[in-house]
């Protein structure tokens, strides 16, 4: 096959994605774009074109984008019909790390700042929801009026696997009784993205925010006060919460797995690493033999 011809197998690949599996628009146009990379790359969708991007792509992209790439290609064979042609996925050994987190004084000056300089309710809210449930931003965006009403969102997570997000309740009583929650149905989202105006969201139920406007919104107010804008993305606060849940509740992981909808105890494990500040901290208060 020509190159052409790999691209349009791509493509009828891609519209199989959409028509019968329940991936996101971005999950499949990642599929498009890694299966593209390894079409320029070595030529083709074959085995042989496979192992030739997997062993040389590095140079040129990341090894988690190239890992990506591998796994997209095997599922590609998969719909291909050609299960030999499968190829050994990519384990990234790089450790986690924690060093651009928010730290529990940063969050609070966030909030503060935010509330002194003008900031709404719901940009607010979204900042304190995020620090205090560990929630994915895709499950809260998912999240609705009744949802806080409850106390817990139930959704169908990662892996299709059903995920509860817990409210704290004295958060999940202010937001009840604040603006976001005043005259909205249970069914409509938490944060929307116009204001109240009293007939299209009682016509339409509100419309949601999106992940990206989230992101844009923590970095420009983390900049503005004067915060490391890399350690304020929707992600972060879900570290941040893992490392606090388990600080205030004396390294109980299995909780806090739990909380955080992990399937292994080991990924919650990983939190307990301390960062290069943390480990200094930590030094300066034992070394006390010299």
């Amino acid at each position: 096959m020509t190159q052409e011809e790999w691209l349009d197998e791509i493509e009828r690949f891609v519209r199989h994605l959409k028509r019968n599996t329940p991936l996101a628009a971005n999950s499949v146009e990642a599929y498009r774009n890694h299966l593209r990379r390894i079409v320029s790359f070595a030529g083709g969708l074959t085995k042989t074109c496979a192992i030739k991007f997997s062993q040389g792509a590095e140079k040129q992209w990341a090894i988690k984008t190239v890992s990506g790439a591998v796994d997209c290609y095997n599922k590609y064979v998969e719909w291909a019909r050609r299960p030999k042609d499968k190829v050994r996925h990519i384990t990234l050994s790089v450790p986690p790390s924690f060093e651009h987190v928010p730290s529990r004084g940063d969050v609070e000056r966030l909030v503060a700042y935010m509330r002194e300089n003008g900031a709404g309710v719901r940009e607010v809210t979204l900042v304190r929801f995020l620090a205090a449930t560990g929630a994915r931003i895709s499950e809260v965006l998912r999240v609705t009026v009744g949802d806080v009403r409850r106390g817990v969102s139930e959704q169908i997570g990662k892996g299709r696997k059903l995920r509860r997000v817990l409210i704290p309740k004295s958060l999940a009583s202010e937001i009840a009784a604040g603006p976001l929650a005043e005259n909205a149905g249970d069914r409509w989202p938490l944060f929307r993205r116009h204001a109240f105006d009293g007939r299209r969201f009682a016509r339409r139920g509100g419309v949601g925010i999106t992940a990206r406007w989230a992101c844009k919104t923590l970095h420009d107010w983390a900049g503005r006060a004067g915060l490391d804008s890399q350690a304020f993305h929707p992600h972060a606060f879900r570290h941040f919460f893992a490392k606090e849940a388990l600080k205030s509740s004396g390294n109980d992981v299995s909780l806090v797995c739990d909380l955080l909808g992990h399937a292994d105890i080991k990924t919650t494990s990983k939190y307990l690493k301390l960062t290069q500040a943390e480990q200094r901290q930590g030094l300066d208060r034992i070394a006390d033999w010299i």
